[in-house]
């Protein structure tokens, strides 16, 4: 079987993905609203994203915290 797409879980899920930013500001304020609130994860919809997506969330997310704590160090350092 072949692995489900991030499109196919959003779709099933009922999250629908963030407009770009030229839609964007083409939207009233209320419609800007509307479609962030539409593509807003819950931790129940995050635990029905696939896994390998998750996965990746949580890499690039352990990525920046590195980089971070990185950068942080290197200004303690210099002070």
């Amino acid at each position: 079987m072949a692995e489900e797409s991030l499109a196919q879980a959003f779709e099933r899920i009922g999250i629908r993905p963030l407009p770009s930013v030229e839609a964007l500001k083409a939207m009233t304020e209320d419609e800007r609203r509307a479609a962030l609130t539409a593509s807003r994860v819950s931790a129940e919809q995050y635990e029905q994203l696939p896994a390998w997506y998750r996965d990746k969330l949580r890499r690039r997310a352990e990525a920046t915290i590195a980089r971070r704590d990185a950068e942080q160090a290197a200004t303690r350092r210099v002070s």
